[in-house]
C-alpha cells in the first residue's frame, strides 16, 4: 500500500462498517481531518482506551457499535468537542461514565446500550450537553440515573430510552421539561412512580406500559392522550396503587366487566375518561380504595349492590355528571367519607344519613335533584356556607338535622313551607338574622292527626339518631319520627321569638338558647301543651314570665337563666317542682322575685337598675341571729338549773328522789310487760 494512500489528509467521511477489518490494519491509517468514522460490527475485541482515533479531534460522527470492545469509557472522550453522534452500543464496556462527557457540547445523539456500564449518571454528566436530542442507555442493568428533582436540563430530548436501567423508584421529574419527546422507553426499570402529568403527551397510551411490573404510582393527567385503554395495559401492573388519567383527550377505558384486576387500587382518578355506559365492575376488587373519582365518565347504569360495602374505606367519592341511578344506603355514617359529590345523577334518595363524618364544603347540591327527601341528617360535619333556598321545596321532608356544622347566613324563610317537618335542628352553627315568622305553616307540628307517609327501611340505621333535650342526649331509634322538636341553639339569631311559635301544639322540645334574642317571651307559650323541654337561656329576653307557662303539665325541664327577665314568677306546682330539681333555671335574672326565690317584693314591683336589695341582706342576717340566740339561751338555762341544784340542798334531794322514782317505775313497767308478752307467747 503506497504511503500516499496511508496519508489521507482530505478524507472527510469513512465507512468501514461490516467489513471484518483487522484492527491492526486500521491502526496504521492516518486520518487527520476525518469527520465521520463508522467502524461498526467489525469485532475488534480490543480495549477502548488503546484505540488509535482519540487524537481525531475533528470527528463529528463516531460509530463503534458491535465490536466487542472492552474496558471503560476514557476521559479522553472530552477531546471530541465537535462530535454530534457517539455510538458505542453492543460492546463490553464496563465501569462508570466519566464526567468529561459533559464537555461534548455539540453532541445530539448518544447510544451506550447493551454494555455493562455501572455507577451513576448525574446532572454533572448531562449539564453541558446543550444539543442533546436522542439518548439510549438501555440494557445497562447496573447503571443508575440519579438526577435531582429540581434540576432543569439544558436540552430538549426527542428520544429517551432507559430500558433495563435503574431509573426509579420515582419517575425522573427532569423529564417534564422534554415537551418535544416522541419516544420514551422505561420498560423493565425499577420505576415505582411514573408522573408525567401536565405535559403535552398525545396519541394512544402504549400497551408496553403494562410491562412496568413494579409500578406503584401512575399519573398521566392533564395531557392529550387519546384512544382505548384495555386489560392489556393493566395486565402486569400488580403493584399499582395510585392511578390518575384525568383531563385527557379523552381516554376510553374499555375493560371486560368479568376481568379480575391484578392490583388493589387505593386511589383512582378517572374524571372525563369514558368508562360507560356500564358501571366499571372491575373496580370492585380494589377493596382498600379511599379516593374514587369517576365524574363525567359516561356511566348510564344502576349503582351496583356491592358498591357501598366493598368501598367501605372510601373517604372521597366523586360520581357527578353521570346518569347513575340507584339508592343511597342508610348506614353511610359508618363509612369514612369526608367528601361526597353525586351531582347531576339520577340517584333517588329519601333518607340521607351523613352524620358524624368529616364532610366539608357547601350544602350538598346533589340533594336538590331528589324530590322524595324525607330525612336529611348532616349533623356533626364541617359543612359551611348558606342554607339553600330550595330546601323549602322538599315538601316531603320530615326530619332536617343540620346541627354542629359551620352554616352561616340567615335561615331561609321558605323553610316554613315544609308542612311535613317534625324536627328542625340547626343548633351549633353560625346562623344569624331573625327566626322565620311563618312557623304556623309547619302543619305536622300543629295537628296530631296530620297524615304523612314515611318510607322507613327495616334496618338499624336509626339507632344513632338522637335529640338533645332535657339537658341530655336521647336516642329514639325508629321512634325518632314521633318526636317533634325545634333546636336553634348556639347561633347568632336576633330579634323576637315569633308569636306564631305558640301554634305548634305538638312541639315537645324547644331550644332557642345561646343566641341574641330579645323582646318578651310569647304570652301564648302555654298553648304548647305537649312541651316537655323549654330552653330560652343565655339570650337578651326581657319582660315578665308569661303566667300561661304554669299550665304546661308535661313540662319537665325549663331553663330561663341568663336573661333580663323581671317581675313575679308565676305560681304553680309544676314550676315549683322544676325549681327544686333545677334551682338554676331562673339564675342571672335580677329582676325576678317571688316564690320560690328568696327575693320577695310585697308591692309586686321589680327592683330598678342600681337599686340595692337591703331585704336580701336582712334575709341572710336574720337566720344567723336566730341560731345565735338559741344557742346562747340553751347554755344560760342549763347553767341556771345546774347551779341551783349544786348550791340548794333541798332542791338537790328532791331532784334525785324524783329521778330515782322515775327510774323505778320504768324498770317495773318493763319487767311486767315483758313477762306478760312471754306468757302469751308460751300459751300460743
Amino acid at each position: 500500500m503506497p504511503p500516499t494512500f496511508l496519508l489521507l489528509l482530505l478524507l472527510l467521511p469513512l465507512q468501514l462498517g461490516l467489513l471484518g477489518l483487522d484492527w491492526r490494519i486500521v491502526v496504521t491509517l492516518n486520518f487527520t481531518r476525518l469527520e465521520e468514522l463508522d467502524l461498526s460490527h467489525n469485532n475488534f475485541n480490543q480495549p477502548l482506551a488503546s484505540c488509535w482515533f482519540w487524537n481525531l479531534t475533528s470527528l463529528k460522527y463516531l460509530d463503534l457499535s458491535g465490536n466487542n470492545i472492552v474496558g471503560s469509557l476514557p476521559a479522553a472522550v472530552s477531546k471530541f468537542t465537535s462530535l454530534d453522534t457517539l455510538d458505542l452500543s453492543e460492546n463490553q464496556l464496563f465501569g462508570s461514565v466519566p464526567y468529561e462527557i459533559s464537555m461534548l457540547t455539540s453532541l445530539t445523539d448518544i447510544n451506550l446500550r447493551v454494555n455493562n456500564l455501572t455507577g451513576e449518571i448525574t446532572e454533572k454528566h448531562l449539564a453541558g450537553l446543550k444539543s442533546l436530542k436522542n439518548i439510549d442507555l438501555s440494557s445497562n442493568h447496573y447503571l443508575k440515573i440519579v438526577v435531582g428533582p429540581e434540576w432543569q436540563p439544558p436540552f430538549k430530548l426527542e428520544v429517551a430510552i432507559f430500558e433495563s436501567c435503574q431509573l426509579g423508584p420515582k419517575f425522573p421529574s427532569w423529564l417534564q421539561w422534554m415537551v418535544d419527546i416522541k419516544i420514551l422507553d422505561i420498560w423493565n426499570t425499577d420505576l415505582v412512580t411514573l408522573d408525567a402529568s401536565n405535559n403535552q403527551l398525545a396519541g394512544p397510551l402504549p400497551v408496553e406500559i403494562g410491562m412496568l411490573t413494579g409500578l406503584n404510582h401512575l399519573d398521566l393527567s392533564y395531557n392529550n392522550l387519546a384512544g382505548d385503554i384495555t386489560e392489556e395495559h393493566f395486565a402486569n401492573l400488580r403493584s399499582l396503587k395510585y392511578i390518575d388519567l384525568s383531563s385527557n383527550d379523552p381516554l376510553n377505558i374499555v375493560v371486560d366487566p368479568t376481568w379480575i384486576a391484578p392490583f388493589r387500587l387505593e386511589r383512582a382518578s378517572f374524571p372525563a375518561c369514558m368508562m360507560g355506559p356500564q358501571f366499571p365492575t372491575w373496580l370492585q376488587w380494589s377493596v382498600d380504595i379511599w379516593l374514587l373519582e369517576i365524574s363525567n365518565t359516561g356511566i348510564k347504569d344502576k349503582l351496583p349492590d356491592w358498591f357501598w360495602t366493598t368501598f367501605s374505606k372510601l373517604e372521597e367519592l366523586d360520581m357527578s355528571n353521570n346518569q347513575i341511578s340507584g339508592v343511597l344506603p342508610t348506614n353511610m355514617e359508618t363509612m369514612a367519607l369526608s367528601y361526597l359529590y353525586l351531582g347531576s345523577n339520577q340517584i333517588s334518595m329519601a333518607i340521607v344519613l351523613l352524620q358524624n363524618n368529616r364532610f366539608s364544603g357547601s350544602f350538598p347540591v346533589f340533594l336538590e335533584r331528589s324530590t322524595k327527601l324525607q330525612l336529611v341528617d348532616l349533623s356533626r360535619n364541617n359543612f359551611s356556607g348558606k342554607l339553600p333556598t330550595w330546601i323549602g321545596d322538599k315538601k316531603e321532608l320530615v326530619l332536617l338535622l343540620l346541627s354542629h356544622n359551620v352554616f352561616s347566613g340567615i335561615i331561609p324563610i321558605n323553610i316554613t313551607n315544609l308542612s311535613n317537618l317534625r324536627q328542625l335542628n340547626l343548633a351549633g352553627n353560625s346562623l344569624s338574622g331573625n327566626i322565620p315568622w311563618r312557623l304556623s305553616n309547619l302543619e305536622a307540628m300543629k295537628e296530631d292527626n296530620y297524615i304523612f307517609n314515611l318510607d322507613i327501611p327495616d334496618d338499624s340505621s336509626y339507632n344513632n339518631l338522637s335529640v338533645f333535650t332535657k339537658r341530655t342526649e336521647l336516642f329514639y331509634g325508629p321512634n325518632i319520627f314521633s318526636a317533634v322538636n325545634i333546636d336553634l341553639s348556639s347561633n347568632y339569631l336576633v330579634g323576637q321569638i315569633p308569636e306564631e311559635i305558640a301554634s305548634l301544639a305538638l312541639l315537645k322540645n324547644l331550644n332557642l338558647s345561646r343566641n341574641y334574642l330579645s323582646g318578651k317571651i310569647p304570652q301564648k307559650i302555654g298553648s304548647l301543651w305537649s312541651l316537655e323541654s323549654l330552653d330560652l337561656s343565655r339570650n337578651k329576653l326581657s319582660g315578665e314570665i308569661p303566667p300561661s307557662l304554669s299550665n304546661l303539665s308535661y313540662l319537665s325541664d325549663l331553663d330561663l337563666s341568663h336573661n333580663n327577665l323581671s317581675g313575679r314568677i308565676p305560681s304553680g306546682s309544676q314550676l315549683d317542682t322544676l325549681y327544686f330539681e333545677h334551682p338554676d333555671m331562673y339564675s342571672s335574672n335580677d329582676g325576678l322575685f317571688g316564690f320560690p326565690l328568696q327575693r320577695n317584693y310585697s308591692e309586686g314591683i321589680a327592683p330598678k337598675q342600681g337599686y340595692h336589695d337591703h331585704s336580701k341582706t336582712r334575709q341572710v342576717a336574720e337566720p344567723m341571729f336566730f341560731y345565735l340566740g338559741l344557742v346562747s339561751g340553751f347554755v344560760v338555762g342549763l347553767w341556771v338549773v345546774f347551779c341551783t341544784i349544786l348550791f340548794k340542798k333541798t332542791w338537790r334531794i328532791a331532784y334525785f328522789s324524783l329521778f330515782d322514782k322515775a327510774c323505778d317505775k320504768i324498770y317495773v313497767f318493763t319487767v311486767v310487760t315483758w313477762a306478760r308478752v312471754s306468757q302469751k307467747t308460751n300459751v300460743q
